[in-house]
């Protein structure tokens, strides 16, 4: 039995169980294929943290575009909060770039601005992202980004138990090659979700 998976999806369910205000999505995250190769995989799997650091990057664009003044305490609890699990390889087990499958919580407040198709179209076309002091335009990073309501038909999958199985395929009791990792935000959560 894989606990570690078994384990997430009841953190992910708790997750969206606990906060009602916020209307929860299946979101898919690719970089594009030609920022990421000019990174070495190794050491310690450089591809997936610099994966990691492009959906952190983008949460928090997504945060200061729907929230004015979004690290002020009272603004908080507008954050978005997110599950997301980074893979290395498709859905059959075949090598692939670090790629995320995520559940994000949009607080009700914002689901208006959220749901324009323009709004997600600023944001790439308009954002950036910086690694190493080096700056590069998001568009360039980020080939896709989808986007989906839960009570919505994806993959043949019932959500969101579906979503969550299929986001957390890849992970092991004893992940011990590296084709997996997950981070969630806000950041300042005081424990991962991983742990029991």
């Amino acid at each position: 039995m894989n606990h570690t998976k078994t384990n997430l999806i009841k953190k992910s369910q708790k997750l969206m169980g606990d906060n009602p205000s916020h209307t929860f999505y299946a979101v898919t995250i690719r970089p594009e294929w030609s920022f990421l190769r000019r990174f070495p995989w190794f050491p310690l799997n450089t591809r997936t943290q610099i994966t990691e650091e492009i959906i952190q990057n983008l949460i928090t664009k997504y945060d200061a575009h729907l929230i004015p003044y979004p690290n002020k305490p009272k603004n908080q609890h507008l954050k978005i909060i997110s599950h997301n699990a980074i893979e290395t390889k498709t859905r059959l087990g075949a090598p692939d770039l670090p790629h995320s499958h995520s559940i994000w919580g949009i607080h009700e407040t914002l689901i208006q601005k959220w749901n324009s198709p323009s709004f997600h179209n600023r944001i790439r076309e308009q954002g950036s992202f910086i690694y190493e002091g080096q700056k590069y335009p998001l568009r360039k990073v980020i080939h896709s980004i989808w986007i989906v309501p839960f009570h919505s038909s994806l993959i043949e999958k019932k959500y969101p138990e579906g979503w969550l199985d299929y986001s957390y395929k890849w992970s092991d009791d004893e992940d011990t090659k590296g084709v997996w990792s997950f981070i969630y935000s806000p950041m300042t959560q005081t424990s991962s979700p991983a742990l029991v």
